[in-house]
């Protein structure tokens, strides 16, 4: 897209304009707490969660007493699917890969995922 904009600029076809200030909404500064997961959402919302934090702040959850990053995940039949986690000091690995050699207690959050 942008490679279609940039000529057009640049040839004066396209003009630019003032933004509407009603139309202007505001967001607070991000801190790291923010990407922490309230499993009381629902599954679209941590979804939409995870994919907005990608990067910064990141989106995390505890399991045990670890925090766990989720890299990536999405959503099946209305269902949230973790793809790619991490646990604090290890490397991300499939979620599917993470919870075959998971061997602490099941965390309450669990049954918000499917597998």
């Amino acid at each position: 897209m942008l490679m279609e904009l940039l000529p057009q600029m640049q040839s004066g076809r396209v003009q630019p304009f003032q933004q509407d200030e009603s139309q202007v909404s505001f967001s607070h500064k991000f801190k790291k707490e923010d990407g922490k997961i309230d499993w009381q959402k629902s599954p679209q919302e941590i979804d939409r969660q995870v994919r907005a934090f990608c990067g910064w702040p990141g989106t995390f959850t505890t399991i045990g007493d670890k925090r766990m990053i989720i890299h990536q995940a999405h959503l099946d039949s209305g269902q949230l699917v973790l793809d790619v986690v991490q646990i604090e000091g290890k490397n991300p690995v499939f979620w599917t890969d993470f919870w075959r050699g998971y061997k602490g207690p099941k965390p309450d959050w669990l049954k918000k995922v499917k597998f």
